[in-house]
């Protein structure tokens, strides 16, 4: 039984950090091609939150349903709701520090304080959202 629950909890692990890898690598290709391209860059500068939104949420459902196919218990299902709010905080705050890191004129505290309200909040308490529906639809 035990090493049932550890085969369980390196699963989700490693789904864990393809989520993150995802996102960062998602977010790293849209700074890249909006460095090339004047017209990728107005776009994204416009409609760069929603589709944060949208792309943090497809994630969110994508890892209700792989969670839920590693183990269906509905505890872990549960803590899943919360395992996916702090991974959705942590690769914000990534993609905060890669911001940092790529616009050294940029402070940490600046990158937080003007993308929390239309980006980070919205993007996490949304994306926690669909994957509890999700969770919840595809639960057995």
């Amino acid at each position: 039984m035990e090493r049932l629950s550890l085969m369980v909890l390196t699963k989700r692990m490693i789904a864990d950090v393809v989520v993150l890898a995802v996102l960062v690598g998602g977010y790293t290709l849209v700074h890249v091609i909006t460095d090339m391209s004047v017209s990728a860059s107005r776009v994204t500068g416009q409609y760069f939150s929603v589709a944060w939104i949208i792309m943090m949420a497809l994630v969110a459902s994508l890892r209700a349903v792989v969670g839920l196919r590693i183990a269906s218990a509905r505890r872990l299902a549960q803590l899943g709701i919360i395992e996916w709010f702090m991974l959705a905080v942590v690769a914000n705050l990534l993609l905060a520090g890669l911001d940092v890191w790529w616009h050294p004129e940029y402070n940490l505290k600046t990158v937080l304080a003007f993308g929390l309200f239309p980006v980070i909040l919205p993007s996490v308490i949304t994306s926690t959202i669909v994957y509890f529906l999700v969770s919840r639809m595809t639960a057995k």
